[in-house]
Formats: structure tokens, sequence, C-alpha cells
């Protein structure tokens, strides 16, 4: 039988996986948003994204742009790392899409003009943790959002971190230590934000599937429950914020 342990794993060491192992992250992400619920909830939320702008600040190695560009006239894909960005660019290439840009930048430096866009998404990419980190990156983000524009932000609500393994991996707590999840929900209410809550399901092609991509990520424990319980599926709920600029 096999055993956690002879499987490699960064144990949620997050900057770690988007330098090194971006192509590991490719595929978790694939899995996670190929036609997820979410998106067409973000199409209802800001009244049709047909014909709209969208700014994706973290936009990762492409695979949440792919499904915006579904939506919307034309998606600006903004996203720091290189290793990502590379990643990024050649999904996009190979979809043959024309409504994507990709550009290199960051939530505290977007580069692009004032009031361009008409949406800015920010997908499981961008910490608002402290009402600081807001201070610190909302302000570039309303630089560039038109008004009658919408700002998004796709996290996970408290408890939900790692999605239904979420006490597998952090114990009956369900929590990590910085509780990232439960003071991101806190500061954006704070501010003025709605949320709507979304199930969705993130489907591996098999066991293994899911081991080499969401257990490479979670941990050995995560590792050993997918394995024991031959689990190639893992249920998530997604926090959809929204604010109207």
């Amino acid at each position: 039988m096999s055993t956690a342990e002879q499987y490699p794993t960064v144990e949620q060491n997050w900057p770690r996986m988007y330098i090194e192992f971006a192509d590991v992250y490719d595929r978790f992400a694939d899995r996670e948003w190929r036609d997820s619920p979410v998106y067409s909830a973000i199409d209802e939320i800001v009244d049709e994204l047909g014909g709209q702008v969208i700014a994706e600040i973290g936009s990762g190695t492409g695979r949440s742009t792919l499904e915006l560009a579904k939506y919307a006239r034309f998606v600006v894909g903004i996203e720091p790392e290189a290793a990502m960005w590379r990643i990024a660019s050649k999904n996009i290439e190979r979809a043959g899409l024309t409504n994507v840009a990709l550009v290199q930048g960051s939530a505290d430096h977007m580069p692009l003009s004032p009031r361009s866009v008409d949406v800015a998404v920010c997908v499981m990419s961008v910490a608002f943790d402290t009402m600081q980190h807001a201070a610190e990156r909302l302000p570039e983000i309303y630089r560039t959002v038109k008004r009658g524009g919408s700002i998004v932000v796709v996290g996970l609500p408290p408890l939900w971190y790692a999605g239904e393994l979420a006490e597998v991996v952090l114990g009956e707590s369900r929590t990590t230590p910085e509780d990232g999840e439960g003071r991101q929900s806190e500061v954006l209410s704070k501010l003025g934000f709605m949320h709507h809550d979304i199930d969705a399901t993130q489907t591996f092609d098999s066991v293994e599937d899911a081991v080499a991509a969401y257990g490479f990520i979670f941990g050995r424990n995560a590792i050993q429950h997918l394995i024991e319980n031959n689990m190639s599926s893992i249920r998530w709920r997604f926090r959809i914020s929204y604010l109207d600029v």
C-alpha cells in the first residue's frame, strides 16, 4: 500500500510553490478553476461581464484568466512571478484567445492607466487580511477601475482553507495560525464589501493526480487521506466579495 512518505510535498510553502513549482500549481489551478461555477456567479454579481474589460490581479498561470475570458470582452492578466507568467503565456497561446493580454505587475503597482477597466478581479491572489494591507493595495485598484465599475475578491470563507480537508490538513480548528480567511472576511466587510458563498468541486483525473497536485501542496496528512479514502475530488467553498466603485 502506498504511504504519504514516498510522495514529495512543499507542505503549504506557497512562496516556494509559486517560484519553484509553478508547473504543479498550474495542474492544481486547472482542476480548480476549469468550468467552475465561481465565474458564472461573478458574471451575475457584476450584472454580466460581456462587453466589459477586466483586470485580473494575480493571474497566476492563467487558468482563472481563461475562465474570465469566456465572459468578458477583454481580460488583462497581471502577475508578478516570472515563472507563473511564462506558463500563463503558454496556456493563453495554446487556447488561441485573442481577448487576453498578460502583463507583469502586482496589486501594489498595476501597469494600467487610470479608469481603464470596468472590473478588477482577484482570485485567490491578493491578501486583504489586515486593514494595513487593504490600505496599501486598494487605492491602486481603485485608480484603475472606472466609476460605476466593480472590485471582486474571490477567497475562502473561515474554516475552508484546503477545502473539505481543512480538518485533515489543519486539525480540529480548521484554521491556520494567521486565520487569513477569517481576517480577510472581516476586513472586507468593514470596507463595505458584500459577499456570496458558492460551493464547487475540484476534480482530478485519478487519486495519483490528486496526490501529485493537491497533496503536493497541502502535505503528507492530505496525501495519506487521499490514498486511504481513494479520493480524486475535493469540495471547496469560495467567498466572492464585491464592491461597486
